[in-house]
């Protein structure tokens, strides 16, 4: 017996143009991250439990240009229009009426951006930095959404010119890359206060 798929519902056209296009389902709604027309960061509510796709909300204009977007929870890691890495905790209010920008934290220049949760209030991006190599860098969250920068990887891991990240749930990080020579490298990571 084949697996079929039912089309129930979609948004239409209540988003506007968008590139960039990132998902995360926050349990009681959907939320989006999008680079606009204008070329800046907007995330947007989505209700999708029921037989209709309804748009709640829209952080509007809080984040100004992005040209990479990489997301886990409500926390965006991006690249922003100077070039440089910006993580950014958004507020969302529990019915999804409204998006906040609660806090945030800039980096170097950066390409290549991937973040993911490694506890509830710690985040790691991994990324390609302005010298080519591979950096990881974590942050804390704290309760008000606060964002510091805790510390990275420094140099350990040499030029990449492609990035992926996975936080497995044994504590430790996971990187896969495309090396300095074109090659496959994955490569784990310890990470201790």
């Amino acid at each position: 017996m084949a697996t079929t798929f039912t089309r129930v519902s979609d948004s239409g056209s209540t988003a506007g143009a968008a590139t960039e296009i990132t998902l995360n389902d926050l349990g009681f709604f959907s939320l989006s991250a999008v680079r606009t027309a204008a070329k800046n960061l907007k995330l947007i509510g989505w209700s999708t439990g029921g037989n209709t796709v309804s748009r709640l909300a829209d952080s509007g204009n809080q984040a100004g240009e992005v040209s990479e977007i990489s997301m886990t929870d409500s926390v965006t890691a991006v690249r922003t229009g100077a070039g440089t890495l910006m993580l950014i905790n958004w507020s969302i209010s529990p019915d999804g009426a409204t998006i906040t920008r609660a806090g945030d934290s800039e980096a170097g220049q950066a390409t290549n951006i991937r973040i993911s949760r490694f506890s509830p209030s710690r985040y790691v991006t991994a990324v390609r930095n302005g010298s080519g190599s591979l950096l990881l860098i974590a942050y804390d969250v704290s309760p008000s959404g606060a964002v510091t920068r805790i510390g990275d990887s420094a140099n350990q891991a040499g030029a990449v010119s492609e990035v992926a990240l996975v936080t497995p749930s044994n504590n430790k990080l996971v990187t896969a890359v495309r090396d300095g020579a074109g090659n496959l490298k994955v490569i784990t990571w310890n990470m201790q206060n």
